[in-house]
């Protein structure tokens, strides 16, 4: 049996310290890369998965509540070449 992968929230606090203010590449909740910048998020996003189902996050923190979360900063369209 494998291993789960940790929802996005709780790598966040790892991904602050080393990642900060960088992108990151996310499919079905899953971190699959870390970029300096959306552009390149982006592509490799459109690289991996040609249906477009994909999300491209700034790492950073910002109080949800009382929780802390991972700031949805771009949204990627699959018809559209660029970020919105």
């Amino acid at each position: 049996m494998s291993n789960p992968i940790p929802p996005i929230g709780l790598l966040l606090p790892d991904l602050m310290k080393t990642n900060a203010g960088k992108w990151a590449l996310l499919h079905d909740a899953t971190l699959e890369g870390v970029f300096d910048t959306a552009r390149d998020a982006r592509l490799a996003g459109e690289k991996l998965y040609a249906d477009g189902l994909f999300s491209v996050q700034q790492v950073r923190n910002r109080a949800v509540g009382r929780r802390l979360g991972m700031v949805l900063s771009r949204r990627v369209s699959a018809d559209s070449t660029t970020l919105r």
